[in-house]
């Protein structure tokens, strides 16, 4: 047998606490393996770390982001989407004179109404057009329609659109020069101000006038009942 000194055997038993050298071999293995594991994903958190000014952002915004790149700087984005908004908007209104006129035309109004009839209240958002029908006499003929907007609203020819919009039947009288036929009270004041009467505006601003006046009359009574009511449910609460 070979002779070991004491202190070799005090050594000898301390190995033997942690096990046979086959299972402390074992685990020496396993813990370096941990610890080379454990080292890489620190230094692949350190490189997932933003510098200073960085920030993380998930891999499906980073994809979108890049998208938006691709169609400019932001600066630039935002001026062609305004240069686009305001030139659909001119298109719209462009859109709206135009089928305005040919309804016009149809409904035998004189071109001067059609600055009016765009602008009455009760029209706004309204879509004008002219559809082809035979007359008597087996001919083509052009009939104004209107859609007034909101939901479930159904086109109606000019005739019919005149008993729920009334003012149709001023710009009509006007246009045939039936004065008579003309609302009998229009209290019509031009901009700028100054006292009533006839001056400084045509037939169709008094028109014009006096639908929006009729507007603010309904709204203002609208607005009254709303309060009312309010004020009826305080009460019975």
């Amino acid at each position: 047998m070979p002779e070991i000194t004491d202190a070799e055997i005090m050594e000898f038993a301390r190995y033997r606490i942690f096990g046979t050298p086959e299972s402390v071999g074992k685990k020496i293995n396993d813990l370096e393996k941990d610890n080379r594991k454990q080292r890489e994903e620190i230094n692949g958190l350190r490189e997932a770390v933003p510098e200073e000014g960085q920030l993380l952002i998930s891999k499906e915004d980073g994809l979108e982001f890049r998208s938006y790149q691709e169609l400019g700087n932001s600066a630039d984005v935002k001026s062609r989407l305004e240069s686009g908004s305001e030139a659909s908007t001119k298109l719209q209104g462009l859109e709206i004179r135009t089928t305005a006129v040919s309804f016009a035309q149809a409904a035998g109004l004189a071109q001067e109404a059609v600055d009016t009839l765009i602008a009455i209240p009760d029209l706004s958002g309204a879509k004008f057009e002219v559809r082809k029908k035979k007359n008597d006499r087996d001919e083509m003929v052009g009939i104004p329609y209107l859609t007034l907007a909101g939901e479930n609203q159904v086109a109606m020819s000019f005739e019919d659109a005149k008993e729920k919009v009334p003012v149709l039947n001023g710009l009509r009288a006007a246009s045939l020069g039936e004065p008579e036929k003309l609302p009998s009270k229009m209290n019509f004041v031009p901009s700028g101000g100054g006292g009533g009467g006839d001056k400084g505006g045509t037939i169709y601003d008094k028109i014009r006038q006096e639908a929006e006046n009729k507007q603010k009359t309904a709204q203002k009574q609208s607005d009254s009942r709303s309060v009312e009511d309010r004020l009826g449910m305080v009460r019975a609460g």
